[in-house]
């Protein structure tokens, strides 16, 4: 299965991708984590640790490479297995980070030896989680990658709803096969939720693609970089989020309190939970 976040710039995805990451690895199962933006922010989320890019590795390469000659089908060869030598080895799951193209010119290269990577590392995982860089183009890349689940993740605001439209957008352009959809409304506030302006723009999309909406409060942080270290000694106690334990699907997660549910946390909960078990249906129908 293929999860993979998108959105505008500073809509807070990659902090999302963090949180669907500690729910996933509630439960015992292979995961691949792919940090696809060359500022390897989720790579920073997810804490220390040394990481080598698929970017910094192909770049080493490539005055080798021009000495050499090698035709496409070596270089193709070659790129494939980048993945294999750069994987970070993490406590529950795998990182893979995209890093960027040292030389002067376009990431062209690094994406397409990232998209070779991937073709070679996927059959060995149970869950594939993506971290695509801000705005539309990444829909293009890895285009022959099916997402099961792509998490739109917007605040409300007429430019970041906008932007969803476009990924979304560019994805039917390239025919980029998504099964799955979750629009989720970022750092929300009435006084934001309510806007005339932010309403119809949403009401606009979802009329074009309808799909699960999630909101997460503000003042109820998805993670943060300290968070995960929480979390991951709050189920060494046995005081995991019931949501997480249940469904493997990220909820608000309250610094303060990383083992309690509120009210309104419940009540979020409730509907996530709904969405997951419909569209369980739906794909098993």
């Amino acid at each position: 299965m293929v999860i993979a976040t998108a959105g505008k710039g500073s809509a807070g995805k990659t902090l999302i991708a963090a949180a669907v990451l500690s729910a996933l690895a509630v439960e015992p199962q292979r995961i691949l984590v792919v940090d696809a933006d060359a500022h390897e922010s989720l790579v920073d989320v997810l804490g220390p640790g040394w990481v080598t890019s698929v970017g910094s590795m192909r770049s080493a390469m490539e005055a080798q490479l021009a000495t050499l000659a090698w035709d496409e089908s070596r270089v193709e060869a070659l790129e494939a297995g980048m993945g294999e030598w750069v994987l970070a080895k993490r406590a529950g799951y795998d990182l893979l980070a995209m890093g960027h193209w040292a030389p002067p010119g376009s990431q062209c290269t690094v994406n397409r030896a990232l998209d070779r990577s991937l073709a070679a590392l996927m059959g060995r995982y149970d869950r594939v989680l993506i971290d695509h860089e801000a705005g539309m183009e990444q829909m293009g890349r890895y285009s022959a990658l099916p997402i099961d689940r792509l998490l739109l993740v917007v605040q409300p605001e007429v430019s970041f709803v906008r932007v969803a439209g476009r990924i979304l957008d560019r994805a039917r352009e390239v025919r980029r096969p998504i099964l799955g959809c979750t629009l989720i409304l970022n750092r929300v506030t009435d006084a934001r939720r309510s806007r005339p302006e932010f309403r119809e723009a949403l009401d606009c999309l979802m009329r074009i693609r309808p799909m699960t909406l999630v909101e997460v409060p503000v003042g109820h942080a998805v993670v943060h970089q300290k968070a995960g270290v929480a979390r991951r000694h709050a189920r060494s106690e046995g005081r995991v989020d019931a949501l997480d334990r249940r469904d493997g699907v990220p909820g608000a997660v309250d610094d303060a309190e990383i083992g309690g549910v509120s009210g309104e946390r419940r009540r979020a909960h409730r509907q996530v939970r709904r969405t997951v078990r419909i569209d369980r249906r739906r794909r098993l129908g």
